[in-house]
């Protein structure tokens, strides 16, 4: 999700159970989630990710760059929070989610 030039970025509702490339974590049926189409020097690669992950993403670009990119988003993301404090950081999560997926 961190490299090479986007081709396509779409917001689809699961048609079938998907992996989030992120977390592992399942993408149940009917449910919304992000989906990349990248080339990477002649390399073409798509990327799925469920919405927790998509958000996290969305709000560590948004706090450290377009070119931010970690290998642990979890991590990341608990630094943040205890930078704003957690309530701010939930609020802001809310806001990006209902922004991202409405």
């Amino acid at each position: 999700m961190c490299h090479g030039q986007m081709i396509d970025i779409r917001m689809p509702r699961a048609r079938k159970v998907h992996q989030c490339d992120c977390c592992r974590r399942m993408i149940r049926k009917g449910q919304r989630y992000e989906y990349q189409v990248q080339v990477d020097g002649g390399d073409f690669s798509t990327w799925k990710g469920c919405m927790r992950c998509t958000v996290h993403v969305s709000m560590l670009y948004a706090n450290h760059g377009p070119h931010a990119c970690y290998t642990d988003q979890y991590a990341a993301a608990r630094e943040d929070a205890r930078d704003v404090g957690w309530l701010d950081y939930l609020q802001q999560f809310r806001k990006v989610r209902d922004r991202i997926f409405s």
